[in-house]
């Protein structure tokens, strides 16, 4: 793997995992909540953190597939994209999807390593769209943080 690579991963995963100077990363946030805080809306129009994870998956998933030239229809990316959380929901389908989500993104790493140098072809809109799902996790790490806030949640660590 290339050292453009290798500082990209690094970089993915620790606004995934956490430890970037900067703030808590996406699965740092949520691996600590259970179902009901996971649930939890400020008001009825407005997102779940739960709501987000899917949503953080689905577009992971939806660059992979469009990488291994099997991309979404307008249809497919419309319905995947802001799913509702169950309409019982349960630890045990939380659990799994932040299951989903860790698999996800690791399986976006993967991704990453067989682009390779594409990857930092500046000229290239889809390389640039890829790179910054960084961007995505962090801008939607911050609404979790805030919807934390609200619930009273502590702050985590970074």
């Amino acid at each position: 793997m290339n050292k453009a690579t290798e500082s990209y991963i690094r970089d993915l995963d620790s606004f995934f995992y956490g430890n970037n100077g900067w703030q808590a990363g996406f699965y740092q946030l949520v691996k600590d909540l259970d179902y009901k805080q996971a649930s939890w809306k400020p008001s009825g129009e407005r997102n779940s953190v739960w709501k987000i994870v899917k949503h953080v998956i689905f577009w992971k998933y939806s660059i992979q597939c469009y990488k291994n030239n099997n991309p979404l229809t307008s249809e497919e990316k419309q319905a995947g994209d802001w799913r509702d959380i169950p309409d019982n929901p349960d630890e045990n389908l939380w659990q799994k999807d932040l299951s989903l989500l860790k698999q996800t993104h690791e399986e976006f790493k993967a991704l990453i390593i067989k682009t390779g140098e594409e990857l930092f072809d500046v000229n290239n809109n889809d390389s640039n769209y890829i790179r910054e799902v960084i961007n995505h996790d962090s801008y939607h790490a911050g609404q979790i943080g805030l919807l934390r806030v609200l619930q009273g949640l502590k702050p985590v660590e970074y």
